[in-house]
């Protein structure tokens, strides 16, 4: 696969159907798509179509550390189309892994990796941050490589 949609790259490795859920900052809510089919069309050409389903930031936290325990595949992207552009490691237009979700203590983390193995987060519980040593229960939970 060479660049392109996170939904349809998982959709077409795994066979399963996927769906999206995006942020809506107006509404700070989380809208979800379902990949739609197309007879006529490419299955890459396939596009999203909005549900009535949405949810608050707190229940798409507990949908995504759902679907992790049941051993979904996911993913996660950054908007826009400069991959060139970082912000604390985090790349623009970008797709990520999601590792894992966990929550300890009331710390919600999420793990993601970048597949292209190039910028790297630099904000708190990067691989640097001090926060792993003053919360070693998160550090337990999370078994981060710290390398």
């Amino acid at each position: 696969l060479e660049g392109g949609s996170v939904l349809w790259g998982l959709q077409a490795l795994t066979g399963d159907e996927g769906f999206t859920l995006a942020r809506d900052a107006a509404t700070q809510r989380w809208t979800r798509r379902n990949m739609v089919y197309s007879p006529d069309q490419a299955p890459r050409d396939n596009r999203v179509r909005l549900t009535d389903e949405s949810h608050p930031d707190d229940d798409a936290f507990l949908l995504i550390q759902k679907y992790d325990k049941m051993g979904s595949v996911m993913g996660a992207g950054t908007t826009g189309n400069d991959d060139s552009r970082m912000n604390r490691g985090i790349v623009t237009g970008h797709a990520y892994t999601i590792l894992k979700a966990i929550e300890v203590n009331r710390r919600r983390m999420v793990c993601l990796r970048n597949p292209w193995g190039s910028g790297e987060w630099d904000g708190d519980w990067s691989d640097k941050s001090p926060l792993w040593d003053q919360h070693p229960d998160v550090k337990r939970a999370c078994k981060p490589d710290l390398a």
